[in-house]
């Protein structure tokens, strides 16, 4: 069952202890933002998607996401699944072939190297002429709400951990003793969740 934001309003109210006058609904609009990025930077897999893309000229490519996933086959503009492509390592191919990104360029990628430095590249081989697509698994920032009315685009499953992001944000603001400590215990419960809804149970460390 989707929710919305007041859902997330009404909940994390009364764990608050609040009446609705403190903290306005523009603020919680924004901590329930904020929580919504969070999430897919620790656990992409709540931005996971998958996409047909055109590939660029050359070996560097973007998935046009927040992070690369797996890049699944190539494929026609309209998603028709081709040809699979192999994961390499970029540092093994630099040995094996150093000049590998100077290859003749074509538009079926056998080889896919996920950037080390930048989440959301990858590379091709052999270079892309720009002509061919290849369908892709990535994960992409979820889109924000604008009001508390909006359904949260993610998972009933979340739905636990996001109140728990907004008390931890709410606490944050306070500069009481007490309170920044249940700020500190509310963003351990939304990591727990968080990850827990992600199907990756947390270890204690």
């Amino acid at each position: 069952m989707a929710f919305t934001g007041t859902d997330i309003k009404t909940k994390a109210l009364i764990n608050l202890m609040d009446d609705g006058t403190r903290w306005s609904d523009a603020t919680l609009i924004s901590f329930i933002n904020d929580c919504l990025e969070e999430m897919v930077v620790i656990e992409p897999m709540v931005g996971i998607n998958i996409a047909v893309v055109q590939l660029a000229v050359g070996v560097v490519q973007s998935s046009g996401g927040y992070k690369l996933i797996d890049v699944m086959c190539n494929c026609t503009s309209g998603g028709l699944e081709k040809q699979a492509v192999i994961k390499l390592n970029k540092p093994t191919v630099e040995f094996t072939n150093p000049t590998w990104a100077t290859a003749r360029a074509r538009n079926t990628t056998k080889f896919f190297m996920p950037s080390t430095e930048i989440p959301a590249e990858f590379f091709v081989y052999p270079p892309s002429d720009g002509t061919g697509y290849v369908k892709l698994k990535r994960a992409s920032f979820v889109s924000p709400i604008t009001a508390l009315a909006n359904t949260v685009s993610v998972g009933d499953q979340y739905k636990q951990a996001i109140v728990d992001y907004v008390c931890y944000k709410a606490y944050k603001q306070d500069t009481d003793t007490v309170n920044r400590q249940k700020a500190s215990e509310y963003y351990q419960d939304f990591l727990s969740k968080l990850q827990i809804a992600s199907g990756q149970p947390r270890t204690q460390g």
